[in-house]
């Protein structure tokens, strides 16, 4: 295999040395450093670098300080970085080698105009090699330099004074179209009419730079997390950007960027972007041999708690060890090394309670992100019926020190083989199992495990659990016994909508409120600027639940808007619905919340019959 390196075929050289490499042949460092001192190919020199990195070799000569010199004086000749002035204006962070040796600005920049060329943000195994060779906390420094830089100059919003020039010429431009309108309108009319669309509008675009986040992969990833959720939320359409951000928390590859991914995978509205997410996730599920639903459970971020739901909080120059303590609401209540509950850290300038002080605050803030959005993903299982082997929920729910606490405010059901409900139960805080009148309940009976809906309980064991609730001051995580329940039965045979609330009147923004709050979102945008329902979807049933509306414009504005119907609709490509399915074919329960949901975003307004005269639209 060692002859193959010298192999004519790119390929097959490539291919000899991450087989050598995979099988520890140290004998073929030698051999591989004389290949590669001699081949001039991009992709086949990084295959031999990492293969030499695998197999432990010196990569001194080919990426020490002297080496990344010489070769960054070759990139930059050549190099076009225009298209980076944005970041290089503001200056780049002074870094330094493994060894302490200061890294020029013009390997930077070489590294920099590499990574734009290759346009890989997330895998890019030669600049992952160059991180490598700097400090472990400047290779962090320059990840979340860029990172940060790249997603400000690419969210940048347009500001009022450049969207308010754009509508005042936009206005003067059709002014005269519209004074043989009747009515006419006011030039102050139409600027005020164009200037939403022109704010919308993005300056900038960090696309054609998408490349330069492969140097953000060491970057803190809780901080990557939030900000590419937040990112991903306000900003998804943006397809190229938003492909490059999944790439990322994809290559990072840590529970709180992966959580990103599972997110990402099933509830971004950007139906190009969710399958790719949803295709890094299936990866990263297989390349652990798991499922897809495995990785989201055995993924969740600690928040930095260890099992008991404590974190260590080192302070002052003795690093006296100051505790964090998970709560039952999820709050972190601070010891002092005594034990005794104190309200704040220790003031100090020492190292070790700055650090602390960070900690405490990242963990604080990822607690709140971990419970909401753990708690929707419960919720989409709750309403899919989805069910998890007993042995993995105790290891995966229980065994976590945020999912543990959460799992206290549900109520569950164990299943035998056949999935028959055996006996409905909840765990508590001192780790026992307990049934609605507070006898114990063994877990080991049960091979599987789900969440309990009021639909598969008795309205005795209903109105017990309430009681045990209340006895206990337990918060529902949310909503499982209190709604009404709506049955198939209940509807006419065949049907594929639901429109008892149609013609309840209503305003727009007020349907928007109350559907945001239930996690709908408005649909695609026609070409005049309107949609006509909002949707949520069930990955988990492969279902969309659509509230039709009567319309509304984007951005929502006051007006008169109605309720129409609700139905069922599997997602097609390019953000699509299909047609709606029977009813009878939507699990019992997805079809009972989503019917709640609709009447209360309904109860915002009343019916009116004549509601059809009364619509923007």
């Amino acid at each position: 295999m060692i002859s193959m390196l010298s192999d004519k075929r790119k390929d097959s050289r490539a291919n000899a040395a991450e087989w050598l490499s995979e099988r520890g042949v140290v004998d073929a460092i030698g051999p591989i450093q004389a290949a590669l001192a001699k081949k001039k190919d991009e992709a086949v020199r990084t295959a031999f670098l990492l293969a030499l990195s695998h197999l432990g070799a010196d990569m001194s000569a080919f990426l020490g300080p002297e080496a990344m010199a010489k070769a960054a004086e070759a990139t930059l000749k050549k190099a076009k970085l225009a298209p980076l002035d944005w970041l290089l204006a503001s200056g780049l962070p002074t870094l330094r080698y493994r060894d302490g040796a200061p890294v020029p600005e013009d390997v930077l920049k070489a590294w920099l105009a590499t990574a734009m060329q290759q346009k890989q943000p997330g895998w890019n195994v030669l600049l992952d090699l160059y991180l490598d060779q700097l400090a472990p906390d400047d290779a962090e420094k320059l990840a979340n330099h860029i990172f940060d830089a790249w997603i400000a100059y690419d969210s940048e919003p347009t500001s009022h004074e450049a969207a308010l020039a754009a509508a005042t010429e936009q206005a003067q431009q059709m002014y005269a179209f519209y004074q043989s309108l009747r009515p006419p309108r006011t030039m102050q009319q139409l600027i005020e009419g164009y200037f939403p669309e022109h704010k919308r509008k993005y300056p900038n675009s960090g696309a054609a730079t998408k490349g330069i986040l492969a140097l953000a992969k060491r970057a803190d990833p809780t901080h990557v997390a939030t900000t590419a959720r937040a990112y991903l939320k306000n900003h998804g359409k943006r397809v190229a950007q938003a492909t490059a951000l999944v790439d990322l928390a994809a290559a990072i590859d840590t529970p709180e960027t992966l959580q990103v991914l599972v997110a990402a995978a099933t509830r971004l509205r950007q139906k190009t972007v969710q399958a790719h997410a949803g295709a890094l996730v299936e990866a990263a599920a297989q390349a652990r041999g798991w499922t897809a639903d495995e990785l989201a459970d055995r993924t969740v971020p600690t928040a930095g708690l260890d099992d008991a739901g404590v974190l260590e909080l080192p302070c002052g120059v003795e690093g006296r060890i100051y505790r964090a303590r998970l709560a039952d609401d999820l709050t972190l209540i601070l010891e002092n090394p005594d034990g005794k509950p104190v309200k704040a850290l220790p003031a100090g300038d020492d190292d070790q309670t700055k650090e602390s002080k960070k900690t405490l605050t990242a963990a604080r803030k990822e607690l709140k992100q971990i419970a909401r959005l753990q708690a929707e993903r419960l919720y989409e299982a709750l309403c899919a019926e989805h069910s998890s082997a007993m042995a993995d929920w105790l290891a995966d729910f229980r065994g976590h020190p945020v999912m543990g606490r959460l799992s206290e405010r549900a109520i569950w059901l164990g299943l035998d083989e056949d999935g028959t409900v055996q006996a409905s139960f909840r765990p508590t805080a001192e780790g026992e199992f307990t049934n609605a009148e507070d006898d114990p309940v063994d877990p080991a009976a049960f091979a599987r495990i789900r969440l309990a809906h009021a639909a598969n309980l008795t309205p005795e064991t209903v109105a017990a659990w309430k009681q045990h609730l209340k006895d206990y001051e337990v918060e529902p995580l949310f909503a499982q016994l209190d709604r009404p329940f709506l049955t198939v039965a209940d509807l006419p045979e065949g049907a594929t909508r639901i429109d008892d609330r149609e013609g309840w009147l209503t305003d727009a923004k007020k349907i928007q409120g109350a559907g945001a709050k239930l996690g709908f979102t408005p649909g695609p945008v026609e070409d005049s600027g309107w949609f006509d329902h909002y949707r949520k979807p069930f990955k988990g049933a492969n279902l969309i639940a659509v509230i039709k509306i009567s319309g509304a414009s984007l951005p929502v504005q006051a007006g008169a808007s109605a309720v129409l119907h609700l139905e069922f609709c599997p997602p097609t490509r390019h953000d699509g619905l299909g047609q709606p399915v029977p009813l009878a074919d939507v699990p019992p329960i997805l079809l009972s919340e989503c019917w709640n949901d609709y009447r209360k975003i309904a109860a915002t307004g009343a019916y009116d019959p004549d509601w059809g005269k009364k619509i923007q639209w």
